[in-house]
């Protein structure tokens, strides 16, 4: 699996090269107008930084997914006849350097906000210590304190950012299942492509209504300490607005449904593809 992780690694180190570069130009633009104060060039930088988080993201998602059609539609297929490993252990190894990929991309434009943040308070003369002072100081005398930071929503935040990887991981393979699907049942025919983003549009979005519905008769059946009431005469604050709304966003069962068949779909999906690869395909 080592290997393989390196050789997808460096199959795409093209577009990782061109993502850093555009977001270092941006980083550096941010620079400018930090060290001679001039707005246009900082303003500029912030949303470029903001573009670049999405885009790349993106642009990783897309690459990786084209990488893997190409792989079983051309010759010779890398896939089937370059290496002697399984069928499995390729499909996993794409599927893994994707997730870090994405997971790196992260982590770079985490440390980069976090050096614009710090470099824009010195500027402004105010410490890290504080800010998250005044900070805390003020959530704790509005009451949104005990709101925002409890173990129950974050343990309810723990499951939300879960279920957005698990679904992340869904898509992706589902976009194998379809690939490999198509490549066998129609092998290089023109429409392939777009039948494949119709079809995977159309499972993706099958499995969100199907979650919706079983998540939408989770949530009725909440007790009355997880409901939202908008009405005026309800008297209630923004601060106890704010966290029954909290209280049931972050409601850990609310995700399960999409949860379970995003895991249920990956696992038949990644199955699937196995198997037609190794079975079916004829590149």
């Amino acid at each position: 699996m080592g290997t393989l992780l390196k050789y997808e690694f460096r199959r795409s180190r093209v577009i990782f090269l061109g993502i850093i570069g555009v977001t270092l130009l941006v980083e550096l633009l941010y620079l400018v107008g930090w060290c001679f104060k001039l707005e246009t060039p900082l303003l500029l930088g912030i949303i470029g930084g903001v573009l670049c988080l999405a885009f790349g993201a993106m642009a990783i998602l897309l690459y990786g997914v084209i990488m893997f059609n190409d792989d079983i539609s051309k010759k010779p297929g890398y896939l089937l006849f370059s290496t002697p490993r399984s069928a499995a252990q390729i499909v996993g190894a794409k599927l893994l350097m994707t997730l870090l990929a994405l997971l790196g991309i992260t982590v770079l434009f985490t440390l980069l906000i976090a050096v614009d943040v710090f470099l824009a308070l010195q500027r402004n003369g105010t410490s890290v210590v504080a800010l998250l002072s005044m900070f805390d100081a003020s959530i704790t005398e509005s009451g949104l304190k005990d709101a925002l930071f409890n173990g129950y929503n974050f343990f309810g935040l723990a499951m939300y950012i879960l279920n957005m990887v698990i679904s992340f991981i869904f898509q992706v393979i589902t976009a194998y299942v379809v690939i490999t699907l198509l490549k066998t049942v129609m092998g290089n025919q023109k429409g392939r492509t777009i039948l494949a983003v119709i079809l995977w549009f159309v499972i993706i979005n099958a499995v969100s209504m199907l979650g919706g519905l079983f998540t939408t008769h989770l949530a009725s059946g909440l007790n009355n300490e997880g409901e939202i009431m908008l009405t005026q005469e309800s008297g209630l604050s923004s601060t106890v607005f704010l966290g029954d709304f909290l209280h049931v966003l972050f409601q850990p069962a609310i995700y399960l449904p999409t949860m379970l068949l995003c895991i249920a779909g990956s696992v038949v999906g990644y199955l699937l593809t196995v198997w037609m690869m190794e079975k079916k395909l004829s590149v």
